[in-house]
């Protein structure tokens, strides 16, 4: 299977064109993260996090019974899929992230805060004409 995440600021509907073309070759899901889509919220949305979508996206595709799976995920769907693979890498075949927001899981890190640092002095050295 391909399961496709979306972003912040979207839901399942953003995949909607590709289903045909992904559908052709391979069973296509689309999720909806908890807290975005149509649907009512079971509760105030106070436990939304990347780690709660984290896991809601490793249980979803344990649920599929279906092995490893293909995952391509926008944005804040790329953090998510990133963070459930780096759990549960038996879960995951693939991750195709368009535009990942990755940053927000590396900024506690060693590694993180050095490539932080390096990227803020090579930004510090552009200058506008």
């Amino acid at each position: 299977p391909v399961v496709c995440v979306h972003g912040s600021m979207s839901d399942q509907r953003v995949w909607d064109a590709y289903r045909p073309q992904v559908a052709a070759r391979y069973r296509y899901i689309a999720v909806n993260q908890r807290y975005f889509g149509v649907q009512p919220w079971d509760d105030s949305g106070a436990r939304f996090s990347q780690p709660m979508h984290a896991a809601d996206l490793a249980a979803f595709i344990q649920s599929l019974g279906a092995g490893p799976v293909h995952v391509v995920a926008w944005s804040y769907g790329g953090s998510v899929a990133t963070l459930a693979a780096s759990q549960h890498p038996e879960l995951f075949r693939s991750l195709t992230l368009h535009e990942p927001t990755i940053g927000s899981l590396i900024t506690g890190t060693p590694e993180g805060k050095a490539a932080i640092a390096a990227f803020g002095g090579e930004v510090g050295r552009i200058r506008t004409v």
